[in-house]
């Protein structure tokens, strides 16, 4: 089990030792609780790390997570036939006890409470090892805490549909993985292997 007094130290440690530190923390993961999800946010944020990038858990092929998530779909009448794309940066799969939009909103809301810190703003600024990067990497980062683009719709419409706005988090329509695109092959010119 996990230490989280040591790791916190640990962080502390390397960044007082001019270290440029990134976490990696994953959330929704079998039967998590919103409670505990919330810890992991909590963690995060109460950390010196100077980057934090919060995954959802993603259950790849030949694992006993996929195993459960297959089931967990058919559960759910989800046709899960296909799951060879399955990656890190666009996985939006829940095996938690967190309801699908709560768990999408708590991750944009993470990205937000932790970057939109000023005191950690400043630390970044300071200490980032590629200085040129820096705004791109700050639009990066705010926007992995934008609402999803169909709750901005929303919110632009509400005035004229007389109705008011959906919050910041509001619920975006849960993401399912999506059958695999054919390849194309590739051009005659290039080797198929290198």
């Amino acid at each position: 089990h996990l230490r989280i007094e040591l790791v916190m130290e640990n962080i502390a440690l390397a960044v007082r030792h001019c270290m440029y530190v990134r976490g990696f923390f994953m959330l929704g993961f079998p039967t998590e609780t919103r409670a505990e999800a919330e810890e992991t946010v909590r963690v995060a944020i109460g950390s010196d790390l100077h980057e934090a990038l919060f995954f959802l858990v993603t259950p790849f092929a030949g694992t006993a997570l996929y195993e459960m998530y297959r089931e967990l779909l058919r559960e759910r009448g989800v046709a899960a036939s296909d799951f060879d794309r399955m990656s890190y940066h666009d996985g939006s799969y829940n095996l938690s006890e967190i309801p699908d939009a709560d768990l999408f909103a708590l991750q944009r809301s993470a990205y937000r409470r932790f970057f939109l810190d000023p005191g950690r703003m400043a630390r970044i600024a300071l200490a980032h090892p590629r200085k040129r990067a820096l705004a791109f990497y700050g639009l990066y980062a705010l926007s992995k805490g934008l609402p999803h683009p169909a709750a901005i719709a929303k919110w632009w419409r509400a005035p004229f549909a007389g109705s008011d706005p959906p919050s910041w988090d509001a619920t975006e329509p849960v993401r399912r993985p999506e059958p695999r695109r054919a390849s194309r092959p590739a051009p005659a010119h290039l080797p198929m292997a290198l």
